[in-house]
């Protein structure tokens, strides 16, 4: 790591923390943190889920996952709320919430107590406590069952470094930028890994249903899965090759530091073991469980709960037993095991496997449903030549996996220990970060002030609300070029959308005394800016700031000012799906560009809006000039499900 250390350093008293810059403080969090909870009392909300890749909306039409009765008795969250799962240290997580929804009341919300700290910085903070597991050790409960719980005490109690809060500024852009950088390099990694196994299956499904010999008669199988297989092979089901089909304990048994090694889904893998956290169980639970199935060398593992459809054939001597979410399949003697787990493998059989596979959160393959599972079957002569090549030709794939998974680790690991280095204090990043800092300010201040200026011109309007100023905000930024707004905007029901950021805006005006965020019909309702006496605004900050942008900024206002909410609408969405087609370096036609309105971006589009209508709005963006040119960020995927 490249970043110098500070000058001088203080010793803490804090285990996990040792020494911090000089000129910064340690503080327990019941000082920096109010922990709030608000009941609903009331149904309506948006459902929100802590999840490891942070807070999502929940869709619980679907009756996926765990679904409460009585969402009235969950805590309201409004955005810029910090959640945490303090319920399971092992798996849970914490993120700041960008929505205004409700969670569940076994959830732990809380806020800054001074709004002057910076949020992001004391979120890296908090989940850096996660990924190098500082608040594991103040735990209480069971965590073999995933049940360690950080009890509010704990919480409190617990100490935190605090720089300046310029710095913590400075340090929370630095790693946006940094980690940034190195996420794309993980997901080109992540894209490397997914591309090899889906080169591995395809090689596997071709020489488990077509043969070796490229010239040998085919017949049709009568089976979708399999197609057109060698004229001398059968097709057969997965029980007729199977003398025993049987799966682990039905329930979690007490698990030991030594013992008898437990294989489960998640140990068993296309490429080989990962049995590096395995768990273990005593002989006593041992022999219970063996009185099922003995698992032995030469059986196939094969996975029915959590990722199903993955076989692999025991090839070690040492005694182990399984879960309920492994099948054990003792083969009869007509095929050889390492042959039937690479056609398990196929994508054929895999497809098979999720068809009989029952529950989108807790899947299950059954053992009733697995075995009527279809596979192409030669002769055991030409079962073993398949094997010996197989077993060459997916060797040379498997190193390239296992090397591009060694990569994505080192990366991981980069990641995570740049942000403890740098949130703890042991590197100074202010010297990389002034810059970026300064632009990151300037980016606060135009923000604020081109929605203040979008207020001040159209606040008295009836149809102008949060909808219409979002929709400036994306169009400042991308057609009047003005990149310091510098937006994350996700492909929302009404049109691009950078939620976290609108309440930032909001919640600045507000403190500073400008506006007034009203909601008078309440969640769900329009949202009406008052203004706080700040009429001059724009004629003081915002022409210097913008300079020859202004110009554009004004034609924004004047063009669009007029238009109600769904013209508004219209136009952002097709400017924005231009501006992306634009950004890939693509020349759309006005079809592609519609297509792109209609299908690509939100379902609520096409009830919306026809094709012809938007074809319209096309023509009149070109005669007003408002025509994008490939400026500012790509819009993204919208709100996430889970």
């Amino acid at each position: 790591m490249s970043n110098a250390r500070y000058p001088t350093y203080d010793s803490t008293g804090v285990p996990w923390l040792e020494e911090i810059p000089a000129h910064w403080k340690v503080q327990r969090l019941k000082l920096l943190f109010e922990i709030v909870k608000r009941i609903a009392k009331t149904d309506g909300f948006d459902v929100l889920s802590v999840t490891q890749k942070g807070i999502k909306i929940k869709d619980i039409e679907s009756n996926d996952g765990q679904l409460s009765m009585d969402y009235t008795k969950y805590q309201i969250v409004n955005p810029g709320d910090f959640v945490m799962n303090h319920m399971d240290l092992l798996t849970g997580y914490v993120d700041v919430s960008q929505y205004h929804g409700v969670t569940s009341p076994d959830y732990r919300t809380f806020r800054l107590r001074d709004q002057n700290n910076s949020r992001k910085y004391f979120l890296y903070l908090l989940q850096n406590c996660y990924h190098q597991r500082l608040f594991f050790p103040f735990g209480q409960g069971s965590s073999h069952l995933g049940r360690w719980r950080l009890p509010p005490e704990s919480f409190n109690e617990f100490s935190f470094p605090v720089p300046p809060t310029d710095e913590q500024a400075v340090i929370a852009a630095f790693l946006d930028r940094e980690t940034a950088k190195i996420d794309t390099l993980v997901e080109e990694q992540q894209r490397l890994i997914e591309l090899l196994r889906e080169k591995r299956q395809a090689i596997i499904s071709r020489a488990v249903t077509k043969g070796l010999n490229p010239d040998a008669e085919m017949k049709d199988s009568g089976v979708d899965w399999l197609g057109d297989i060698p004229q001398r092979w059968e097709r057969v089901q997965l029980g007729h090759l199977c003398s025993q089909v049987s799966d682990g304990p039905h329930f979690s048994p007490n698990y030991v530091d030594d013992g008898v090694m437990f294989i489960s889904a998640r140990n068993i893998k296309l490429d080989g073991w990962a049995l590096e956290d395995a768990k273990y169980i005593s002989e006593d639970d041992y022999h219970e469980f063996s009185r099922r199935v003995v698992p032995k060398k030469g059986d196939i593992l094969y996975t029915k709960g959590g990722t199903t459809g993955v076989a692999r054939v025991v090839d070690f001597e040492q005694k182990f037993q399984v879960w309920v979410h492994v099948a054990v399949l003792k083969m009869n003697g007509r095929a050889d095991p390492r042959y039937v787990a690479f056609a398990l493998n196929s994508l054929g059989c895999f497809r098979q496997a999720q068809l009989y596979t029952r529950g989108a959160t807790n899947k299950d393959l059954g053992l009733t449903r697995m075995i009527k599972i279809w596979l192409a079957l030669p002769t055991i002569e030409e079962q073993r030549d398949i094997i010996s090549w197989l077993e060459k030709e997916t060797t040379s794939v498997d190193t390239l996996i296992a090397e591009a998974s060694k990569a994505l680790a080192l990366l991981q690991e980069r990641r995570s220990t740049l942000i403890s280095a740098a949130v703890t204090g042991q590197i100074d990043v202010r010297e990389r970060s002034n810059l970026h800092l300064e632009r990151l300010i300037d980016g606060d201040k135009v923000r604020s002030a081109i929605a203040l200026a979008t207020i001040l011109r159209f606040s008295h309007r009836p149809n102008f609300g949060r909808v219409k100023l979002q929709k400036f905000l994306y169009l400042t930024e991308t057609y009047a070029e003005v990149t310091e707004i510098a937006g994350n905007y996700d492909r929302e029901a009404a049109g691009p959308l950078d939620r976290a950021m609108l309440s930032e805006i909001e919640i600045g005006l507000q403190r500073a005394g400008k506006v007034s965020v009203e909601q008078p019909d309440g969640r769900g309702g329009q949202v009406i800016y008052r203004l706080l006496g700040c009429e001059n605004q724009e004629s003081d900050y915002l022409g210097p700031m913008l300079g020859d942008r202004k110009k554009k900024f004004d034609h924004l206002l004047n063009e669009l000012g007029d238009l109600d909410t769904k013209a508004v609408e219209a136009v952002t969405t097709l400017f924005a799906v231009w501006n992306d087609f634009q950004i890939d370096g693509q020349t759309p036609t006005d079809d592609a560009i519609v297509l792109g309105v209609l299908d690509d971006w939100h379902p609520k589009k096409r009830e919306k809006f026809k094709a012809d209508e938007l074809r319209t709005w096309l023509g009149w963006m070109r005669r007003r000039k408002i025509i994008p040119h490939g400026h500012g960020p790509r819009t993204s995927g919208g709100r996430l499900f889970v």
